[in-house]
């Protein structure tokens, strides 16, 4: 328990309370004269004393231990040897003082340190009065002056008494007070017209004025609703009939212009007159963190444009907008060219460098009625409403592709970036966001596979793109349901004999019928399905040459397509390598087609798996040479071992031109020392030709078309040349 201060008396007011009691000089000596004889009565009737306070629940935990219950008794003896000593001054107050703040820290209530006061002063008064030899008058008189004394001792212990509690009083008033210094909400008391009549120091923080300022003004004064009209009382106090409801809001009016606010209004109870409490928090930062959810929710966080949540909504008002006014919208879809090449050349930071810059391009060079958006990735949509006419969005189209001639700026270089636009209008390409957004799509992929700059939505596109989505749905339920298969065409040496076969991926589809491979070997790719899909070829290849091997005798070399996705595997090898283990193939005689693009750019992982396919023994073939974008570096650096020529120069051997083109091909191949193969023979004039130029391999329709193994498998000992 906390201490607190004793009550201080002074001399001149220690003999003012004397005297009211008029308890005098002649009343100490007489106490003084019969010190040892009370002394005496006392301690006859001490041990009553003690068992009378014990009859008591709430005493007997006070005095339950022994040593404490004597250690009263001997305390007890030395007051009353004190009490009727007959000496009362500062001293003897103090030490009376001491003595009741002893009592109160004990836990000892008033009522029974009173009650015991009257206990004992009664039995010492009978045993005076029953003391012979004592006359009336004097035994009236030392009652008296025992009852003054007493009485002036409880006078003291009340004193401490009542200390104590103001003590604990002021203590739990500064607690409060510094409870609500430190509230960081305003906190108000209104009378039943909303006048103030006290607040905390938040409220002068809040509203900007001082404590004194505040009191008695109107709450609604200082407060107006979130339209800024002003908050009428009723308006706040009949808050308190609606328990539960959520907190009112409000501008509060401040010298620092208006604050948003919540007000929460409760009655005070135990008032005469009606009271309430007001309780006025802050709310700008909670505002604030709305906004900014808000702004994530509905914004880019790289470019600041609205993403595609906050545009598809803009894009129904002004669709909603042109229906009602009869007008026309565009919507144009812009997506960046090679942007992953930013990307993997100068890092992603760089990468959102130039796409802020594209944003800040865009806005330039739009009106303030239209929008652009960012959805994602490189892909920007803008709304253009009001239009005039249907031709309008084409030179806007157009002036955007041209902010594109300028470099974009990084950190230590420029670079330059290209765009395609797509372009849907309505209500000529749909009524609604979303068709008018998947026509817009549509067009962007024309104009990017076309280059020829904005491209229009046209309905063609539309049935490409579903049937698209079809063939990709299909596909992946093609593996499963067993619908690819493989074909093998022949190449035939200068003697004409089968010196190998190419296995060629051909899929039948029960509702597709016989898919082209240049149609569904693309999706495989875009889907990643090339992966397992390929995995079976492999597989199905390597069996079927291995029967070959063990059921005809012969030795051929199996030349298998692989894709760029393929060869980018890092365990590409080990693939390859499980194979041609688990079916017992000779890797020399398993050769690995690659595309002239895939070495456009190759990675180094690319490098690294050819380069490790062709130390395991297997060969390596350029396919469709002389088509691609390669430089002939590409023929030095790679180890490979056969160059096939494209069919699209065999077929076009009729002039002095295309003859020397097809020469000049079939030349660098046999001067770096690879076997040329020829593909695409039809005619016999083109297979004179071809044996003309130096191949030393012909495939095509000429020989065999591609055949499934069942059919393949008689022509295998030998082909014939054909008669001259």
């Amino acid at each position: 328990m906390k201490t607190f201060p004793l009550p201080s008396l002074d001399l001149a007011e220690i003999q003012q309370r004397m005297a009211f009691l008029e308890l005098t000089e002649a009343d100490a000596a007489l106490l003084r004269q019969h010190r040892k004889a009370l002394t005496r009565a006392a301690g006859q009737i001490l041990d009553d004393f003690y068992a009378h306070l014990l009859k008591f629940p709430e005493l007997q935990s006070l005095l339950a231990k022994s040593e404490t219950l004597g250690h009263l008794k001997k305390v007890q003896r030395r007051y009353w040897q004190t009490l009727v000593s007959g000496r009362y001054d500062a001293q003897y107050v103090a030490d009376r003082l001491k003595i009741g703040a002893a009592h109160q820290k004990a836990g000892l209530k008033l009522q029974w340190y009173t009650g015991a006061y009257a206990w004992f002063l009664s039995r010492l008064a009978e045993i005076v009065a029953q003391k012979e030899g004592f006359a009336p008058e004097r035994q009236a008189a030392l009652l008296g002056a025992l009852i003054k004394l007493v009485f002036f001792d409880l006078s003291l212990a009340v004193e401490t008494y009542v200390a104590a509690d103001q003590a604990a009083l002021e203590a739990i008033k500064t607690h409060l007070q510094r409870v609500l210094n430190t509230v960081p909400d305003t906190l108000l008391t209104l009378d039943a017209q909303g006048t103030i009549q006290a607040c905390n120091p938040a409220a002068e923080r809040l509203f900007g004025q001082p404590q004194g300022q505040l009191l008695g003004q109107k709450l609604n004064a200082l407060l107006a609703d979130e339209f800024d009209r002003p908050l009428a009382i009723h308006s706040v106090l009949t808050h308190l009939w609606r328990p539960g409801s959520a907190p009112l809001a409000a501008l509060a009016l401040t010298n620092q212009g208006q604050v948003p606010v919540e007000i929460t209004v409760a009655p005070l109870p135990g008032e005469d007159l009606p009271c309430y409490l007001a309780v006025v928090r802050d709310v700008r930062r909670q505002k604030q963190a709305e906004q900014e959810l808000l702004r994530l929710a509905q914004f880019d966080p790289l470019t600041a444009l609205p993403n595609r949540s906050l545009f598809l909504d803009r894009l129904a008002q002004e669709v909603a907008r042109a229906c009602r006014h009869r007008s026309l919208l565009a919507v144009l879809f812009l997506d960046l060219d090679d942007f992953k090449h930013i990307n993997d050349s100068f890092g992603h930071l760089s990468g959102d460098l130039v796409l802020k810059q594209v944003a800040q391009r865009l806005k330039k060079a739009l009106r303030k009625t239209d929008t652009v958006a960012r959805f994602g990735g490189d892909e920007f949509v803008l709304c253009l409403p009001d239009l005039k006419s249907p031709e309008e969005p084409l030179p806007i189209a157009t002036k955007l592709l041209e902010t594109f001639a300028a470099p974009f700026r990084l950190e230590t270089q420029e670079v330059f970036v290209k765009a395609s636009v797509g372009i849907a209008l309505y209500p000529h390409h749909g009524s609604d966001p979303h068709t008018l957004l998947k026509h817009a799509d549509a067009a962007m992929y024309e104009a990017k596979r076309q280059r020829l700059g904005p491209y229009c939505y046209n309905a063609a596109l539309e049935h490409a793109a579903i049937h698209k989505l079809t063939l990709e749905g299909e596909l992946h339920r093609a593996l499963e349901r067993e619908e690819f298969y493989l074909v093998y065409q022949p190449q035939v040496d200068l003697r004409g004999r089968i010196a190998g076969v190419e296995a060629l991926l051909r899929w039948r589809n029960p509702s597709l019928g016989e898919v082209p491979p240049a149609r569904f070997i693309p999706c495989l790719e875009h889907s990643g399905l090339i992966f397992p899909v390929g995995e079976w070829v492999f597989q199905t290849a390597c069996a079927q040459l291995k029967q070959w091997q063990e059921s005809l005798g012969v030795e051929l070399t199996l030349a298998v397509n692989v894709s760029a996705r393929q060869i980018a595997q890092p365990d590409f090898p080990e693939i390859v390598y499980r194979e041609l283990v688990r079916f017992g193939i000779d890797p020399a005689r398993l050769e690995l087609e690659v595309t002239e693009n895939t070495l456009l750019e190759p990675s180094e992982l690319v490098v690294g798996n050819l380069e490790t396919l062709r130390a395991m023994g297997v060969l390596l073939a350029i396919d469709d040479f002389g088509t691609g974008y390669s430089s002939l570096g590409c023929l030095k650096r790679f180890p490979f071992r056969t160059l096939k020529i494209d069919k699209s120069f065999i077929q076009h051997l009729e002039t002095e031109k295309d003859l020397a083109l097809a020469s000049h091909l079939v030349g660098i191949g046999k001067s770096l020392g690879l076997c040329v193969v020829a593909e695409g023979v039809e005619t016999k004039p083109q297979l004179d030709l071809v044996l003309k130029l130096g191949c030393d391999r012909v495939q095509g329709y000429f020989f065999s078309p591609p055949l499934e193994p069942q059919k393949l498998s008689p022509k295998l000992k030998a082909i014939p040349c054909p008669p001259n």
